[in-house]
């Protein structure tokens, strides 16, 4: 069966997804029965976080070629990305308010497809993320004009013809604060107890687990610390304990206290550094999932003006060139951004050429 291309055009205001596959599987020996079925892979979901999408088409038996179409309607608080997507995805079928379509042919003894569909978070995100797909067709009159309809499979199983997948999205916060010792000035043998406090900002029940690693110099101390914690008692330094937490929209927060004992070969007066993780996996709001967070800092600035002609003047027309460094004390990966106040003779200039 030869492949059918459907001519397209872009709608980028459109949230809808149609996907035209012909000739594409194999179909059971007297029933034309595919199934439909969706995964997602993603990590935190701030905006500006992808979704990667995969949807496959499997048929049960192997048996001559089949052809089907796909729709899927993404979230409206996301974007389709084309370049990470399936390269079978092409632009829009003419007669519904969809964003893009593609096509592919019949291989052998394929008896799945299997397509990538990715989305980025545009805006952030007030209710779960929600994929819609299903097995369509798109059909065509003398005039050209297209219509979708939903599959019939009459001989054969029509309950698989549709697959939604819906992602929960989580804001889930940790602070510290010391109830006990002093990490900036330890001495050997002292007990420094940290109480993490884990908050849910979301209604809704979640759960989650949140873990610390034992800080150099230190051991656990079990006996100051959360019975909940999952970590023996004297576990050395890089040891990581966990503690769940299960979190109602009745219960926001909770608090669980960490102690450490220095260790008596630690320098005194070296400070310990110690911090808290949460997993960001759905969470919207990852920034606040580590504790507590070295402060982010302009290590330095240097300002150069050029002119072709005289490179230290400040004349009408001339080029003011900042650099800006800045400095991550922390152990651990964090994120932020930069502001910035232009003086009122001066216009912002994205690029330099």
């Amino acid at each position: 069966m030869p492949t059918v291309r459907v001519p397209v055009r872009l709608r980028a205001w459109m949230a809808l997804v149609v996907l035209n596959a012909a000739a594409v599987l194999v179909a059971a020996c007297d029933e034309d029965d595919l199934s439909i079925t969706i995964t997602a892979e993603y990590d935190s979901l701030e905006p500006g976080a992808q979704i990667t999408y995969t949807i496959t088409i499997t048929t049960l038996e192997i048996d001559g070629s089949q052809s089907t179409d796909v729709e899927a309607t993404p979230s409206a608080a996301t974007a389709f990305l084309a370049g990470p997507s399936s390269a079978e995805w092409n632009e829009e079928v003419g007669v519904l308010r969809t964003g893009a379509a593609f096509s592919f042919g019949a291989v052998g003894d394929t008896v799945t497809k299997v397509l990538k569909l990715v989305v980025q978070v545009k805006e952030p995100l007030t209710e779960d993320v929600i994929l819609d797909a299903k097995l369509i067709d798109i059909q065509g009159d003398e005039d050209g004009n297209r219509t979708i309809v939903d599959r019939d499979e009459s001989e054969g199983d029509d309950s698989n013809n549709a697959a939604s997948l819906t992602i929960e999205i989580i804001d889930v916060g940790v602070t510290t604060e010391i109830i006990s010792g002093d990490p900036s000035d330890p001495r050997p043998g002292d007990v420094i107890v940290y109480q993490h406090t884990v908050t849910n900002h979301l209604t809704g029940s979640v759960e989650t687990v949140l873990s610390d690693v034992v800080p150099p110099g230190t051991t656990f101390f079990f006996d100051e610390s959360d019975t909940n914690w999952i970590c023996p008692s004297g576990a050395a330094a890089g040891t990581v304990c966990t503690r769940p937490f299960p979190l109602s929209s009745s219960v926001a927060s909770f608090s669980a206290p960490f102690a450490v004992r220095v260790n008596g070969d630690h320098p005194a007066g070296e400070p310990i550094l110690n911090f808290a993780r949460l997993p960001i996996k759905g969470d919207i709001n990852p920034f606040d999932n580590v504790s507590p967070l070295a402060d982010l800092g302009i290590r330095e600035i240097r300002a150069h003006s050029f002119d072709t002609r005289t490179p230290l003047s400040l004349e009408e027309g001339h080029l003011i060139l900042w650099f800006i460094t800045i400095a991550n004390p922390a152990p651990v990966p964090q994120s932020g951004a930069v502001q910035s106040s232009l003086d009122p003779n001066t216009t912002f200039r994205p690029t330099f050429d």
